[in-house]
């Protein structure tokens, strides 16, 4: 599968710190280790955010079934307080996740463990598909390259993401 290819069949419905209380994000977090859901999907669960990155050449059908799954087990209204990236914008936030720049505490190291962590027990329980495995591995890789130039200011760091995306 090309490359680019990969970077269109991923896709990730999260929620984070920014966009919904504790609670919420505790109820999608519990949620999520119990979803049974009919694509491959990693899971990131850390005390800011959960988020549910899946993929398949159908995105937005993929991106219903999941919902929907949700739902069966939230009773509690919480779809507003939710996002969602496709294809390259969800590679954009997996690598801003993942090199800290996404985190409550900018730069925070801790976040790049959890990432991969997360990738590489859903590769033990599951077969994944190629377009995720290529999305983390490739996240993995641009973060470490963004973490190697912390000598930079924070305000430096979208550059320097961007400078090194463009590279890989």
């Amino acid at each position: 599968m090309a490359q680019s290819q990969c970077m269109l069949e991923v896709g990730v419905l999260g929620i984070n710190h920014k966009t919904g209380n504790l609670l919420l994000r505790e109820m999608i977090a519990r949620a999520s280790d119990y979803l049974f859901f009919v694509h491959r999907i990693v899971v990131l669960s850390t005390c800011n955010r959960t988020e549910i990155y899946f993929s398949t050449p159908f995105l937005a059908e993929a991106h219903c079934d999941l919902l929907c799954a949700l739902r069966k087990m939230i009773s509690a209204p919480f779809e507003q307080q939710l996002y969602s990236y496709f294809g390259i914008d969800c590679f954009t936030h997996l690598c801003r996740v993942t090199a800290g720049l996404d985190s409550a505490i900018v730069a925070e190291t801790e976040i790049q463990r959890q990432v991969k962590l997360s990738y590489q027990q859903a590769s033990l329980k599951i077969k994944l598909p190629a377009p995720l495995h290529f999305l983390f591995q490739k996240a993995l890789k641009v973060a470490k390259g963004v973490r190697s130039q912390q000598k930079f200011p924070p305000t430096f760091f979208p550059k320097i993401l961007w400078k090194i995306i463009e590279e890989n």
